[in-house]
């Protein structure tokens, strides 16, 4: 009779044991789980994050083109006597005989030189002015 009682005693203590493997094993997979989803939401904001940046960056290029290619063609206007196509303001300032016409539009700025001799159109970044 003593040993049914150990043996159950010992059988006892062992299902305690795998009780307790068990319960340390999904508090392991429930630990490993989290640490997963944390790891995906941080994955998904750097997705967003570099998107956002890819946007901005395009759009800021198709805007610097924009810019240059009507830089170009408002040159060429200029050099044929004609008003530019799209500008923001003016500024007309005249020195010893000398006609200085600059057209702001925004990054750029069209500066249209004219003297008795000669006439001289340059297109500058906005910094240079």
């Amino acid at each position: 009779m003593e040993e049914n009682n150990v043996k159950s005693e010992e059988q006892i203590r062992e299902e305690v044991k795998a009780e307790i493997q068990k319960e340390e094993q999904i508090k392991a997979d429930v630990k490993r789980e989290m640490e997963d989803q944390q790891d995906n939401a941080k994955k998904t904001s750097k997705k967003a994050i570099k998107l956002i940046w890819n946007i901005v960056i395009t759009l800021v290029f198709i805007f610097v083109a924009f810019e240059a290619i009507m830089g170009v063609l408002n040159m060429q206007r200029l050099n044929e006597d004609k008003e530019p196509v799209w500008y923001i303001d003016t500024k007309i300032e005249s020195k010893d005989g000398v006609k200085e016409t600059k057209y702001n539009m925004g990054l750029y700025v069209i500066v249209k030189t004219e003297s008795n001799k000669e006439k001289k159109i340059n297109l500058k970044p906005f910094f240079i002015n």
